[in-house]
């Protein structure tokens, strides 16, 4: 399992404000501008520092996805870039996960 797993989880928006995690449990969410999530997989993703991963205002969201895979596609992605910031040199570049809006993740057809 890799040290970053629990900094991106793919979860499965129900309906306004509740989500279903990847370990299937229902759960509710918020948004951070108070609006709900469209329905569809997301990959949810938290600031490194945040320790307690809760669906609050601290997690953003990256989506919505049609298929489970496309979600999946696009956290493999994210993975990916994410060793590649913390392969850099610290003084190169601040380590901080992007915001859902700056994230530019690849939708499968």
């Amino acid at each position: 399992m890799d040290s970053d797993y629990d900094i991106f989880e793919i979860v499965a928006v129900v309906r306004d404000f509740w989500l279903i995690d990847a370990e299937s449990y229902q759960r509710r969410y918020c948004t951070e501008h108070g609006q709900p999530l469209a329905p569809g997989y997301y990959v949810a993703n938290w600031p490194e520092h945040i320790r307690a991963r809760r669906f609050n205002e601290h997690a953003a969201f990256h989506g919505p996805f049609k298929l489970r895979k496309e979600a999946q596609a696009a956290l493999e992605w994210m993975h990916k870039e994410w060793k590649q910031v913390l392969a850099m040199p610290s003084k190169a570049v601040p380590v901080a996960t992007p915001k859902s809006s700056r994230i530019k993740a690849k939708k499968a057809a």
